[in-house]
This record gives C-alpha cells, sequence and structure tokens, in this order.
C-alpha cells in the first residue's frame, strides 16, 4: 500500500529514485528501532542480522547514523544472512530425529485437504457450470454505448491514471460510452497518457464523421494515481 499510494505517485512526478530508496531505509529503520527500544535507548553493541542489513549495506548504514553507531559498535557479521537459518538448524538438531520416509508422510499429509490443522477457503467456482453461472450473472452489468461518429457533441472524457495502467473512457450528454482505452503504462504516464489522447483524436477525426456532426470534448477529468500530474500536464478540466 505505502509503495503505490506514496512512492508512485513520486516517480511520476519525477523525484529522484535515490532519495526514494533512502527514504524507504529510514523509514524501515525508525519503525523498527522505535518498535524495539519501546522508548528505551539502543546502547552498546549492536548485531544486525538477516538478509536486507546483509544484502543492503545502504540500510545497515541508516540504523547507524540512526542509532549513532559506528561500523565497530553497529556490527553486520560475514554470515549475517544465515545465522536465522542457523538457528531454526540448531533448533532441528535437538529435537527429535526422523528418517526420510517420516518426513516425506508429513508433507504430504500436510498438502492433504483433510488435514485440520489448516483453515481452507471454499473454492471460488465448484465446477464449469458454477463458473458459467457467475459470468452470467455478471455479463448483464454493461456500460450503454452508441457509435461515436453518430453522437453529436458535447463529449466527456474520464481517465484514470493508474499505478501501472492507464485506462479511458468517453461519454455523451446520453452517458453512453463512445470509445474507450487501456494500455499499460510502462513507468511512463505523461508519454502513456499522449499515446492514449492521439488514439482519441484519431477516433474522433476518422473520416471527418464525429467532428461532422458537432463532436468536442467538453470536459475532461482524471483520477488514479497520476492524477495531479496529468491534471497540470495536459490542463484537464478537474481530478
Amino acid at each position: 500500500m505505502f509503495a503505490q499510494s506514496d512512492v508512485r505517485p513520486l516517480l511520476n512526478e519525477g523525484a529522484s529514485r535515490a532519495d526514494i530508496a533512502a527514504s524507504t531505509f529510514q523509514a524501515v529503520v525508525n519503525q523498527c528501532a522505535a518498535g524495539l527500544a519501546c522508548g528505551r535507548d539502543i546502547k552498546g553493541k549492536v548485531v544486525m542480522l538477516g538478509g536486507p542489513l546483509y544484502f543492503l549495506e545502504q540500510l545497515a548504514q541508516a540504523f547507524r547514523n540512526t542509532l549513532g553507531l559506528t561500523e565497530e559498535t553497529g556490527i553486520v557479521p560475514e554470515d549475517a544472512h544465515l545465522y536465522v537459518a542457523y538457528g531454526a538448524a540448531s533448533i532441528g538438531y535437538q529435537s527429535r530425529r526422523m528418517n526420510i520416509s517420516e518426513l516425506e508422510k508429513r508433507i504430504l499429509a500436510l498438502d492433504s485437504k483433510s488435514d485440520d490443522m489448516l483453515d481452507r477457503l471454499d473454492p471460488l467456482f465448484n465446477d464449469p457450470d458454477d463458473y458459467g453461472e457467475f459470468k452470467k450473472e455478471h455479463e448483464q452489468f454493461n456500460l450503454p454505448s452508441a457509435w461515436m461518429w453518430h453522437s453529436p457533441g458535447p463529449f466527456y472524457l474520464g481517465v484514470d491514471s493508474g499505478s501501472t495502467t492507464m485506462k479511458a473512457v468517453l461519454i455523451n450528454s446520453d452517458g453512453q460510452m463512445l470509445w474507450s482505452y487501456y494500455s499499460h503504462n510502462e513507468g511512463d504516464v505523461i508519454t502513456s497518457a499522449k499515446l492514449m489522447l492521439r488514439d482519441l483524436y484519431q477516433s474522433m477525426l476518422f473520416g471527418h464523421t464525429a467532428v461532422q456532426h458537432g463532436a468536442y470534448i467538453a470536459k475532461a477529468a482524471v483520477t488514479g494515481y497520476g492524477e495531479d500530474l496529468l491534471k497540470q500536464a495536459f490542463c484537464l478540466d478537474g481530478g
């Protein structure tokens, strides 16, 4: 949720990826340190274990900077990414041993639907007929549509600039959908919007029929993660 609601809009607006990464590391440090310390000071030597702290030196350094540690007091061991697995293996070594055939039986039992240890959800569809009923029920909810070149203006454009896709529809005064658009934005909201508008204008100018009928876009509104950016970039009426 954080990535979609905060990071994606910042990327769309041209924020530095390095700055975003640094702020993300700092957020992890603040949350983790506050949870571990519970209001107390963290003193002495701190050993940082686990994959993220081992593979992301910048994250380990963010912990050092925040807690006032040096490389001597904020230690990342050579095998920091393996310590947790080593602990699990140590516990396993101390428990009762079993042979391979018994282990295999236990694994197969975990995958059995009769296993009472796991809570399972019912399937969405029990059989093809059930799925067919679902499709039939939902296919009745379709937007009313009409041919663009048979509809006089005014038209109204709605754009949904999502985190990964660009969607748009054009409707007339009767709420009928005249044109729709769907495309991945490839991480470039502005270019994606340009392509969308180019497709729309080409559709409106097809044979000049729509324009001859007095077609014009009266208003345009945008929503989604790219709302603020597209509203400013393309002078849209609302968001």
